[in-house]
């Protein structure tokens, strides 16, 4: 009869230009007791059916037959969409995708169905990991997102319960991925590319758009995404500091069409030690004026300080681009796109002048001294006391 509706109906659709079919499933009751409807269409019977299936599946309301045959990949994405994606930072969110999608989707574990999932598929996950050469903190790091899931799943008895403790996670000397030394320009690099920089074109104009901006990042060690958010509200010329309070990233998205794409999210720095207060040395200073007069009229309180020639936000893809150009021209021995090397530069060179190993762990936003000599102990032994107002003459 037209209008009733059965669980399981199909319903055509039918128009000039294609079939498609509607599958109506009833998913529990109202608080007063009226069905909750959901609605699945496709170019098939099967395929809207598949559709309803998955949905169940994503929302819970699969049944345990349903969820036994689920794949582990599958599982666990649904999970985070359920757990995560509304309760972490968009970047967290994003970084958890990255982490299904590269280290477990691909791996037996990723493929395995929820009811075979035991103790050894996990530890067995984690040799294949080792193996493959991933560094320890992002063995973890993948670790602890498996363990999260599971154990919702177990109190969902979704899985059978699991012994974690049994788990054994590699040591240091057994990963094959160590920490990469620290690429940092050398001085002569750095009087190379500061040459390279001052070259101008036949009307005496600046040769490089962002002459400035990589001296800006050479003399305060700010990682890329620091600089890239900050705003005209957060730099104080007066007292010649900065404030950093947010940061750039990159994510990877989908549209509707499930294409790939990205778009940049500000978000607050990943630490709280990271939230600081940057003293400008007058490098950093002369170059902030420079690039505050070259975006005359786009410097407002809520505008970037990096901006493009169209003085919209500039893109750090591009940045790395004008990076690697300008290492070529200027004929550096450390050849390089990455701009994370501006920053190990700015450490290592303020070390190597003597400045005090605290008030570089300041600057940079380390979450402690220890930190900053972890990653620059070969350079330690020229150290010497420095405060801040002899900082400010300092310069690369």
């Amino acid at each position: 009869m037209k209008g009733v509706i059965f669980i399981g109906t199909y319903i055509k659709n039918q128009n000039k230009s294609r079939v498609s079919y509607t599958y109506k499933e009833h998913l529990g009751r109202k608080e007063n007791g009226a069905y909750i409807w959901k609605s699945f269409t496709d170019n098939s019977k099967a395929a809207a059916k598949r559709k309803c299936d998955e949905f169940k599946l994503k929302y819970g309301y699969a049944s345990k037959s349903q969820i036994a045959k689920e794949i582990f990949s599958d599982y666990i994405t649904n999970w985070g969409e359920r757990t995560l994606k509304n309760s972490v930072k968009e970047t967290t969110y994003s970084s958890f995708i990255n982490t299904v999608n590269s280290r477990i989707s691909k791996y037996p574990l990723g493929l395995t169905q929820m009811a075979q999932i035991d103790i050894n598929i996990i530890q067995n996950h984690i040799n294949a990991l080792t193996d493959a050469g991933y560094s320890r903190a992002t063995i973890i790091k993948t670790y602890r997102n498996i363990k999260k899931c599971l154990e919702d799943a177990i109190d969902n008895g979704d899985v059978q319960k699991i012994n974690f403790q049994r788990v054994k996670l590699p040591i240091e000397e057994k990963v094959k991925s160590k920490r990469k030394d620290i690429q940092a320009f050398s001085l002569e690099d750095v009087e190379k590319i500061k040459t390279e920089l001052n070259k101008v074109d036949v009307n005496g104009n600046p040769q490089y758009q962002y002459k400035n901006e990589i001296l800006f990042l050479l003399n305060t060690g700010l990682r890329c995404g620091e600089a890239l958010a900050l705003t005209w509200n957060n730099v104080n010329l007066n007292e010649k500091k900065i404030y950093i309070c947010q940061t750039a990233s990159v994510i990877q998205t989908k549209d509707e069409y499930s294409k790939k794409k990205t778009k940049e999210v500000i978000s607050t720095p990943k630490t709280k030690n990271s939230n600081r207060q940057v003293t400008l040395n007058l490098a950093a200073y002369n170059a902030l004026l420079e690039i505050q007069k070259k975006n005359e009229g786009h410097t407002k309180p809520s505008d970037r300080v990096f901006l493009s020639k169209k003085f919209t936000p500039v893109n750090k893809r591009n940045l790395n681009r004008f990076m690697g150009t300008l290492t070529k021209n200027a004929g550096t021995n450390l050849q390089t796109s990455g701009l994370h090397v501006l920053r190990h530069t700015f450490a290592t060179v303020a070390i190597a002048k003597g400045n005090s190993l605290s008030y570089i762990s300041k600057q940079l936003g380390h979450a402690n001294e220890n930190t900053t000599r972890q990653f620059y102990i070969s350079y330690l032994p020229e150290i010497k006391s420095k405060d801040e107002e002899k900082f400010k003459t300092f310069k690369i």
